[in-house]
């Protein structure tokens, strides 16, 4: 199959006002946004290329002094724009932009109270405000999604949260990956027992978290997507940290084209997962090339915390499937 680059994820800063205590980039030194001029630049070889969708993040996508000239120049381009965010202390002209240019908008919803969700942000007020942004922009035709990520803090609270969501009348999307941080090899310990999380995951949540069929093992990363970081180092995900490239000394073109890595990732196939292929745990496994790459650096041999999970899983499921 010939592929082509679909999603490009830009790191537009790293500044966040808020403290989560999951977030796989904390820890930055100083605050860094990316010039207006880079950006751009980055923006116009995505067009070149034929990239179909920009996602800006952060840090606070948001937060960026630019928000408004690179929404709007970005939309002219006639990409497809998804932004994540907080939407927590975001200025009034930034939403409008928003409002005018955005097509899907990814929110970090962690609680159904401010009791809940501050836990986990570490910021008085961040409930209520984040609640209040997303009010305002109800009546656009963005599509947003409550993006919940599952801790110890939250996890008997996911109904909640779910039916807060049906109230607000938008979409939500569980997840229980808690990944590195960026800034330190040591795993993120947001959940001090991991083992308790992810077997209660399995028993109440395995119906919405997984659809009981054949799992893909290779994603998109690297295929279909790249990450560029602040640093304009390009990787096929934030999560899987293998830097294929620089937007400083190298385009985007050449780099999706002709990087030795992505040339590898491109030629592989699920046949390559040697672990994997006959595992009895497939069906039910959330695997992540990422989590592998971290582990072992060979994408194919799978993390113990992949198996792990998907060992749960299973269990989960063939005690339901027996009772």
């Amino acid at each position: 199959m010939n592929l082509s680059l679909y999603d490009l994820v830009l790191e537009l800063t790293n500044d966040c006002a808020l403290r989560c205590i999951h977030c796989y980039c904390a820890g930055a030194q100083e605050k860094v946004f990316l010039p207006y001029e880079t950006i751009e630049s980055i923006i116009n070889q995505s067009y070149e290329l034929g990239v179909l969708r920009l996602t800006f993040t952060g840090g606070e996508a948001l937060y960026h002094p630019n928000i408004c000239e690179i929404l709007d120049y970005a939309k002219k381009k006639g990409f497809y724009i998804n932004i994540l965010s907080s939407l927590y202390k975001v200025e009034n002209s930034s939403i409008c932009s928003v409002m005018k240019n955005c097509n899907e908008l990814g929110v970090s919803v962690y609680g159904a109270t401010a009791e809940i969700h501050e836990a986990i942000t570490g910021v008085s007020g961040s409930f209520d405000d984040t609640l209040k942004r997303i009010s305002q922009l109800q009546d656009s035709n963005i599509r947003i999604t409550a993006n919940i990520t599952i801790l110890e803090q939250n996890m008997n609270h996911i109904n909640g949260i779910i039916e807060l969501a049906t109230k607000l009348e938008i979409n939500y999307r569980l997840n229980f990956r808690i990944f590195n941080n960026i800034h330190s090899a040591v795993r993120c310990n947001a959940t001090a027992n991991r083992d308790v999380l992810i077997r209660n995951l399995a028993v109440k949540w395995n119906s919405i978290l997984q659809t009981q069929k054949q799992y893909n093992i290779m994603c998109i990363a690297g295929l279909r997507k790249l990450w560029v970081d602040t640093s304009l180092d390009v990787y096929p995900c934030i999560f899987f940290r293998k830097r294929v490239g620089n937007l400083a000394t190298s385009s985007l073109k050449d780099i999706y084209l002709n990087s030795e890595y992505l040339s590898y990732l491109k030629n592989i196939s699920d046949n390559d997962f040697l672990h994997c292929k006959n595992c009895n745990y497939r069906s039910c496994c959330h695997p992540c090339v990422g989590e592998n790459y971290s582990e072992h650096q060979d994408i194919t041999v799978p993390s113990k915390y992949n198996c792990y999970v998907g060992e749960i899983f299973y269990e989960s499921v063939k005690h339901k499937a027996t009772v």
